[in-house]
């Protein structure tokens, strides 16, 4: 069973535990060492699960303490996401294409990077031509290309929902010209990596790139 299989099986089981009519909202999840020993799986593996869960509005992850449940239903983010939770987005954000990019690079194709790429080049198009809802429909795909060459279906549709919830702030964000630059420059920096398999300068890459997106989203 593959590290990709696993975590969607944790998934599975903690969807299952959630929904379960003994545990409520505010409960607290197994911890991540009763799960590894439970599935013989890393700590990675769990936390990929939780990340997904965390993602699609099911848990919060309280640092030191656990993780616990939110709610017994998935919640999309696109009716709470507000400019005082867009750092709590923006978290999660990071973490889901943290993931989103070690799985692309560990199932590399040089006609997924192709694609990739080809989208980059619609964006910047756009950029040169001044047009910003197309650089804000190019930047989008962007990121949903990069879920979409995970093959992973959860993943996809959870990248779809965090990103759709951002497109006011791209709009926003790309009518400055610096920003736009800003975007061209963290994509071409994520090609490169990606190119060259190196998984850590990628999550280097595209963490600094949503860091960054995040501060001029504020502006």
């Amino acid at each position: 069973m593959t590290e990709v299989k696993q975590s969607q099986v944790i998934y599975d089981y903690l969807i299952s535990y959630i929904n379960e009519e003994d545990h409520k909202v505010g409960d607290k999840l197994p911890t991540e060492k009763q799960l590894c020993s439970m599935f013989n799986v890393s700590r990675s593996t769990v936390r990929e699960a939780v990340i997904m869960l965390q993602g699609k509005g099911y848990v919060d992850v309280i640092k030191g303490s656990g993780t616990y449940i939110r709610s017994k239903a998935e919640n999309t983010v696109n009716n709470i996401l507000t400019i005082e939770n867009l750092r709590d987005f923006m978290e999660i954000r990071i973490s889901i294409e943290t993931l989103a990019v070690r799985l692309f690079i560990a199932g590399y194709s040089d006609a997924k990077w192709e694609k990739l790429n080809a989208v980059e080049k619609k964006f910047e198009k756009a950029v040169k031509d001044k047009k910003p809802i197309k650089m804000a429909d190019y930047d989008e795909l962007f990121h949903k290309t990069i879920f979409e060459c995970t093959d992973n279906e959860l993943l996809i549709s959870i990248g779809e929902l965090l990103s759709n919830s951002f497109r006011s702030y791209r709009e926003k964000t790309f009518e400055v010209e610096t920003h736009r630059q800003d975007a061209i420059s963290a994509h071409r920096k994520i090609l490169e990596s990606m190119k060259r398999k190196d998984t850590d300068e990628t999550i280097f890459n595209i963490r600094q790139h949503l860091d960054t997106s995040y501060e001029n989203a504020l502006k």
